[in-house]
This record gives C-alpha cells, sequence and structure tokens, in this order.
C-alpha cells in the first residue's frame, strides 16, 4: 500500500542559525510519502521545512514497526539532503523513533508522534535539528 502524511511540531537547532538565515519560530512542517511493504516495514520519503533557520530537509529511507493494534512503535534511518541557508547543501542522517494509533475501520487513519535528530555529516557548522513531533496520514 501507500501512505500520506502531514507531519509538524517543534525543531531546536543545537547551534544558532547563521546570522543571515531566516528567523522564525522553533517549529517544522513537511510531508511524508511511504511505500508499504508489509505491516512490519515501510519505505518513506519525507520533506520538511524548519522555520528557525530556514533549513530544507530531505529524507529517504526504511522504517520498522512492531506488531500490535491499535497502538504500534517505529524505528527508523532516513539518508538525504540538508540545505542549510548560508552554509549550502548536506549530506545526512535521521534516525527516528515513535509510536502510531492506527484507526479507523480499515485501520487506514495514522496517528503519531516521531522524534528525529537531523545530523548534517561532515559538518560540524551546521549543528543537529533535533525534531519532535506529531503526524496525521491515510493510508490508501
Amino acid at each position: 500500500g501507500v501512505s500520506l502524511q502531514l507531519d509538524w511540531g517543534a525543531a531546536i537547532n543545537s547551534q544558532e542559525p547563521p546570522r543571515d538565515a531566516p528567523e522564525g519560530p522553533p517549529l517544522y512542517v513537511g510531508a511524508t510519502l511511504s511505500l508499504w511493504g508489509d505491516d512490519w516495514y515501510q519505505l518513506d520519503a519525507s520533506g520538511a521545512y524548519v522555520f528557525d533557520g530556514g533549513r530544507f530537509i530531505a529524507m529517504v529511507g526504511p522504517r520498522f514497526r512492531t506488531w500490535g493494534w491499535p497502538l504500534v512503535f517505529t524505528a527508523g534511518l532516513k539518508a538525504g539532503a540538508i540545505v542549510i541557508p548560508e552554509e549550502g547543501l548536506r549530506f545526512g542522517i535521521s534516525p527516528q523513533v515513535g509510536a502510531e494509533f492506527m484507526l479507523g475501520d480499515e485501520d487506514d487513519i495514522i496517528l503519531g508522534l516521531q522524534y528525529m535528530p537531523d545530523i548534517p555529516i561532515g559538518d560540524v557548522e551546521g549543528g543537529i535539528t533535533h525534531r519532535l513531533g506529531m503526524n496525521v496520514g491515510y493510508k490508501f
């Protein structure tokens, strides 16, 4: 199957954004498209914008799910691009852990909580962005 979800929440940068970077609240918004191989694993492609510092994050990677109903726990590892204003494009990884509720008659509505540190590789200047957020999605 395929699912689409909207993501939002808090985003805290471990270092101050560059002086000329956009200023904003410590929040992020994004979306995730998931291809489900089975009930216990899926391949995610996600994008997010962090308002404080203007970072754009685009990641792809697997996510694994525990057995259970209606509550499942998830863990995954994504890799991709982190665009940091005034610093440029960086390769990064983003491990994630979370919990999701499966709702609806067909378990097609997904409500979740996630924690994801976005870690630029090979760049001490950029710092890590810690994201703690919620998501709501629909499994087609």
